[in-house]
């Protein structure tokens, strides 16, 4: 079990849930739908089907990632769910490349409500990750199981009209994001949008990567850094015991050299949970935000 989650868990009540608000949802609809993402994301969309989602992202053609996201095969549509503030950039960005195929792209945010559930089930836990994210239809909506370490995770979406508002009290979306982070899958926000390539974020290692699919925009740079080992930067989960300020940190090493970005920290009481991406040549040296010793913790996936 990730010594981190072990620290954390005693913090929550599971089973729980959260409306993930920070979440939006591009439709996909058409014939052609499935052959165009397969042109635009790093994932193989041969492998969705209403029984398994799939992560992914989309990039420039420098290999950096615009978005990432989960794709879902729903009501004959494919649905991407993604940070709700790069939906309209990633909708603008698909749409220059959609004019030669049948299918339209649609925000349908608002016709949906998404919850994560989280539950800890020890008979779930593992070391490696899923390779697939199996779905459940379920009430007019749809669930999508996407992790089982350090605990059970899902997201749940459902059509407005079919809310039922006798579900259980949410937990907080703030708190949400710590245990979100301990998964080490993040969906970039706006902010990180084309400043990373997909490696850099460990999505070979968590199926975001399909290297056998063929071309896609950026799928050159993704494939030839892979390849060729190249991969100076890797994602890092972390902790600091003190609470910090996301918008006043600097990544520094001992000669205050920056040595990573923080993509997101999230607090619980007095300990700040970190996602960055850091040098990994720099990982074996001692790293400090604002001067506080961070420190690197075990991913519940394997990087090997």
């Amino acid at each position: 079990m990730n010594d981190l989650f072990t620290s954390l868990k005693d913090e929550f009540v599971f089973p729980c849930l959260s409306q993930r608000r920070d979440l939006g949802v591009l439709q996909f609809e058409g014939v052609d739908s499935s052959k165009f993402l397969q042109g635009q994301t790093t994932c193989d969309l041969t492998n969705l089907t209403p029984e398994n989602a799939l992560l992914g992202a989309i990039c420039n053609i420098k290999g950096q990632v615009v978005s990432s996201f989960y794709l879902i095969h729903y009501a004959d549509c494919i649905f991407m769910v993604l940070s709700q503030d790069l939906v309209e950039k990633t909708q603008l960005h698909l749409k220059k490349f959609a004019v030669f195929f049948k299918t339209s792209i649609t925000d349908v945010t608002a016709q949906f409500t998404i919850h994560s559930l989280f539950d800890v089930d020890s008979s779930l836990l593992h070391s490696t990750p899923q390779v697939h994210k199996p779905c459940v239809i379920k009430d007019d909506g749809i669930y999508v199981q996407l992790h089982t370490a350090p605990m059970k995770h899902g997201i749940e979406l459902r059509p407005i009209k079919t809310l039922n508002n006798e579900m259980h009290k949410d937990l907080p979306l703030s708190q949400a994001q710590a245990l979100l982070s301990l998964f080490a899958e993040p969906l970039i926000t706006s902010k990180d949008s084309e400043k990373f390539l997909p490696n850099m974020l460990n999505m070979q290692f968590t199926n975001g990567i399909s290297f056998k699919k063929g071309c896609y925009t950026g799928q050159e740079i993704v494939a030839r850094v892979h390849y060729r080992g190249k991969t100076k930067k890797r994602l890092y989960l972390a902790s600091l015991e003190q609470p910090i300020d996301l918008t006043s940190t600097s990544l520094l090493n001992e000669s205050k050299k920056e040595v990573g970005d923080i993509l997101e920290v999230n607090r619980i009481n007095n300990k700040s949970i970190l996602l960055a991406v850091i040098n990994i040549n720099d990982t074996d040296t001692p790293l400090n935000v604002n001067g506080i010793e961070l420190r690197l913790h075990s991913l519940p996936y394997s990087v090997e």
